[in-house]
């Protein structure tokens, strides 16, 4: 693990993206029931490499590890948000070890906001815009959350930070096979959003943007 970060950190420094790199790190990280998949985080950190930050991500991880080191290498920040103790304090752990300063994991508990599950941001401060976020939480569980809050699952990252008036430029949504990221897509759709499927031999991802950016062009 720590060689293979030495390299990601190397290889951000010169702002080149290694495929065979991550999927070692993801490797590296045996927590393969949740780690997001390699072309996720290859897309993540491409487009912390073209966005100017701070960086939003929902839910944490290796991909917290990833999009820290690359905007490490920029100057820019990364905030994290995190619904469960235990794994915050995890990621804290990793925070330290690896001595990531630009970023903050956020530890906020799931509340129900209106037709939405998503995290309690009660007291917190946050920048008045993100270039990029990085959407591969919260994650609910039907024995826990009733429709709508079940079936609208991570779309309310992009109404409930508008309501805060917030300005998100593009989104990655994570976990795009899910039956519910159709519904999610609708949502913002509505919202002014344009969204793309994009899918990849290791999974599949959504990209979201105000309408009329840029279409997706795949990573060489």
């Amino acid at each position: 693990m720590a060689r293979a970060v030495r390299e990601l950190r190397a290889s951000a420094r010169v702002g080149r993206v290694d495929g065979r790199l991550l999927r070692r790190l993801r490797r590296a990280w045996l927590n393969d029931s949740f780690a997001a998949d390699a072309a996720y985080l290859g897309e993540l950190a491409s487009l912390v490499l073209s966005g100017p930050g701070p960086f939003l991500e929902c839910g944490s991880g290796l991909s917290t590890l990833v999009a820290g080191i690359f905007a490490e290498a920029r100057g820019a920040r990364v905030m994290s948000l995190e619904q469960d103790a235990d794994w915050h304090r995890q990621m804290l752990h990793w925070q330290e070890r690896l001595a990531l300063g630009n970023v903050e994991i956020r530890l906020a508990p799931i509340t129900r906001q209106g037709d939405f599950a998503w995290y309690d941001l009660t007291g917190v401060n946050l920048p008045a815009a993100f270039s990029h976020v990085f959407c591969d939480g919260p994650a609910l569980w039907k024995s826990e959350w009733a429709d709508p809050m079940f079936a609208n699952w991570r779309a309310g990252v992009v109404p409930l930070l508008r309501q805060r008036g917030i300005v998100l430029g593009e989104i990655l949504l994570d976990d795009a096979e899910n039956r519910r990221c159709a519904g999610v897509c609708r949502l913002w759709n509505q919202l002014g959003l344009t969204t793309e499927l994009v899918a990849t031999p290791t999974g599949s991802f959504v990209l979201a943007r105000p309408q009329g950016e840029r279409s997706y062009t795949p990573q060489p």
